[in-house]
Protein backbone atom coordinates (compact mmCIF):
# COMPACT_ATOMS: atom_id res chain seq x y z
CA UNK A 1 0.00 0.00 0.00
CA UNK A 2 1.25 3.45 -0.78
CA UNK A 3 -0.26 6.78 0.15
CA UNK A 4 1.33 9.95 -1.18
CA UNK A 5 1.09 13.55 -0.15
CA UNK A 6 2.97 16.47 -1.63
CA UNK A 7 4.84 17.55 1.46
CA UNK A 8 5.90 20.93 0.25
CA UNK A 9 6.39 20.35 -3.43
CA UNK A 10 7.65 23.68 -4.64
CA UNK A 11 7.01 27.37 -4.34
CA UNK A 12 6.83 28.24 -8.00
CA UNK A 13 6.04 31.48 -9.73
CA UNK A 14 3.31 29.76 -11.72
CA UNK A 15 0.43 27.85 -10.19
CA UNK A 16 0.90 24.17 -10.95
CA UNK A 17 -1.66 21.44 -11.53
CA UNK A 18 0.27 18.46 -10.16
CA UNK A 19 -0.21 14.75 -10.52
CA UNK A 20 2.10 11.86 -9.74
CA UNK A 21 3.23 9.16 -12.14
CA UNK A 22 4.07 5.94 -10.31
CA UNK A 23 6.60 3.68 -12.06
CA UNK A 24 7.79 0.23 -11.09
CA UNK A 25 10.81 -0.78 -13.16
CA UNK A 26 12.84 -3.94 -13.12
CA UNK A 27 12.06 -7.41 -14.42
CA UNK A 28 9.86 -7.12 -17.52
CA UNK A 29 6.77 -8.62 -15.82
CA UNK A 30 7.19 -6.27 -12.85
CA UNK A 31 7.37 -3.08 -14.94
CA UNK A 32 4.23 -1.00 -14.35
CA UNK A 33 3.07 2.59 -14.72
CA UNK A 34 0.05 4.44 -13.38
CA UNK A 35 -0.91 8.00 -12.48
CA UNK A 36 -2.96 9.88 -9.95
CA UNK A 37 -5.60 12.37 -10.93
CA UNK A 38 -4.61 16.01 -11.37
CA UNK A 39 -5.00 18.38 -8.41
CA UNK A 40 -5.73 21.73 -10.00
CA UNK A 41 -4.18 24.97 -8.71
CA UNK A 42 -2.40 23.36 -5.74
CA UNK A 43 1.33 22.85 -6.08
CA UNK A 44 2.09 23.59 -2.44
CA UNK A 45 0.31 20.74 -0.62
CA UNK A 46 -1.66 18.54 -3.05
CA UNK A 47 -3.48 15.43 -1.88
CA UNK A 48 -4.58 12.37 -3.85
CA UNK A 49 -6.97 9.73 -2.52
CA UNK A 50 -6.28 6.84 -4.86
CA UNK A 51 -5.26 3.20 -4.53
CA UNK A 52 -2.89 1.26 -6.79
CA UNK A 53 -2.18 -2.45 -6.53
CA UNK A 54 0.87 -4.28 -7.88
CA UNK A 55 2.03 -7.88 -7.76
CA UNK A 56 5.79 -8.06 -8.06
CA UNK A 57 7.65 -11.23 -8.98
CA UNK A 58 11.24 -10.07 -8.35
CA UNK A 59 11.22 -7.25 -5.75
CA UNK A 60 15.01 -7.42 -5.46
CA UNK A 61 15.26 -6.12 -9.05
CA UNK A 62 12.52 -3.49 -8.79
CA UNK A 63 12.68 0.29 -8.33
CA UNK A 64 9.80 2.59 -7.41
CA UNK A 65 9.87 6.04 -9.02
CA UNK A 66 7.45 8.82 -8.11
CA UNK A 67 7.46 11.55 -10.75
CA UNK A 68 5.62 14.81 -10.08
CA UNK A 69 4.14 16.28 -13.26
CA UNK A 70 2.46 19.60 -14.04
CA UNK A 71 -0.58 19.31 -16.31
CA UNK A 72 0.11 21.76 -19.12
CA UNK A 73 -1.01 22.31 -22.69
CA UNK A 74 0.14 21.19 -25.17
CA UNK A 75 2.55 18.97 -23.20
CA UNK A 76 2.84 18.10 -19.49
CA UNK A 77 6.01 19.18 -17.70
CA UNK A 78 8.17 17.12 -15.32
CA UNK A 79 8.48 19.00 -12.02
CA UNK A 80 10.63 16.53 -10.04
CA UNK A 81 11.05 12.87 -9.17
CA UNK A 82 12.30 10.54 -6.49
CA UNK A 83 13.29 6.86 -6.74
CA UNK A 84 13.97 4.07 -4.30
CA UNK A 85 14.83 0.38 -4.56
CA UNK A 86 11.81 -1.68 -3.54
CA UNK A 87 13.94 -3.78 -1.19
CA UNK A 88 15.01 -0.58 0.59
CA UNK A 89 11.45 0.51 1.29
CA UNK A 90 10.51 0.35 4.94
CA UNK A 91 6.87 0.01 5.86
CA UNK A 92 5.06 2.93 7.43
CA UNK A 93 5.42 6.66 6.87
CA UNK A 94 8.42 7.81 4.85
CA UNK A 95 9.59 10.99 3.13
CA UNK A 96 10.70 10.56 -0.48
CA UNK A 97 12.99 13.47 -1.42
CA UNK A 98 12.50 14.97 -4.86
CA UNK A 99 15.23 15.74 -7.37
CA UNK A 100 15.62 17.92 -10.44
CA UNK A 101 15.48 15.45 -13.34
CA UNK A 102 17.80 17.51 -15.53
CA UNK A 103 20.62 18.04 -13.03
CA UNK A 104 20.05 15.18 -10.58
CA UNK A 105 20.35 17.60 -7.67
CA UNK A 106 17.98 17.57 -4.71
CA UNK A 107 15.30 20.24 -4.64
CA UNK A 108 15.56 21.72 -1.16
CA UNK A 109 12.33 21.28 0.77
CA UNK A 110 10.54 19.32 -1.97
CA UNK A 111 9.38 15.85 -1.01
CA UNK A 112 6.49 13.42 -1.00
CA UNK A 113 5.26 12.15 2.35
CA UNK A 114 4.33 8.51 1.79
CA UNK A 115 2.89 5.55 3.61
CA UNK A 116 4.02 2.11 2.41
CA UNK A 117 2.78 -1.39 3.19
CA UNK A 118 3.94 -4.62 1.56
CA UNK A 119 3.28 -8.25 2.20
CA UNK A 120 4.40 -11.55 0.78
CA UNK A 121 1.72 -13.41 -1.05
CA UNK A 122 1.50 -16.84 -2.57
CA UNK A 123 0.60 -16.23 -6.18
CA UNK A 124 0.05 -19.20 -8.46
CA UNK A 125 3.17 -19.63 -10.54
CA UNK A 126 5.22 -17.10 -8.59
CA UNK A 127 6.08 -19.10 -5.48
CA UNK A 128 6.76 -17.42 -2.15
CA UNK A 129 8.92 -14.59 -3.49
CA UNK A 130 6.04 -12.50 -4.85
CA UNK A 131 5.14 -9.25 -3.15
CA UNK A 132 1.85 -7.45 -3.50
CA UNK A 133 2.17 -3.72 -3.10
CA UNK A 134 -0.80 -1.42 -2.83
CA UNK A 135 -0.26 2.21 -3.68
CA UNK A 136 -2.74 4.71 -2.38
CA UNK A 137 -2.86 8.43 -2.53
CA UNK A 138 0.41 9.70 -4.00
CA UNK A 139 0.78 13.30 -3.02
CA UNK A 140 -1.71 12.88 -0.31
CA UNK A 141 0.15 11.47 2.48
CA UNK A 142 1.64 8.78 0.71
Amino acid sequence: KIRIRGKTLLKLVDIVDPYVQVFLTGYEEDTKKCSTNVVYDNGWDPTWNELFSFTIKYPELCFLTLRVMDKEKPKDVIVAEGSIALTSLMQGYRVVPLYNVETGTPIVGASLFCWFAMHKQNVRGLGNSAFKTLAADPALII
